[in-house]
């Protein structure tokens, strides 16, 4: 996680904002991690799950030969 800042608009406007240690900051934005999975995982995972549904689906019983046609 991080954020953006600025100087505070008073700070900015004194004559000493260069020197002064005691500089008042301002906080824009904060910038949080994508909680929703992107578009690549997603394509991922579909193909993932169609991978399994296929192996699972695609299973044929074999035939048994009983030596009677």
């Amino acid at each position: 996680m991080g954020s953006l800042s600025r100087m505070s608009e008073v700070c900015s406007i004194c004559p000493q904002k260069d020197k002064c240690s005691k500089k008042r900051m301002e906080a824009c934005a904060y910038l949080v991690p994508a909680s929703e999975p992107i578009a690549a995982e997603i394509e991922i995972n579909n193909e993932i799950k169609q991978n399994i549904y296929d192996q699972i689906y695609s299973f044929s019983v074999p035939r048994v030969y009983t030596g009677k046609f």
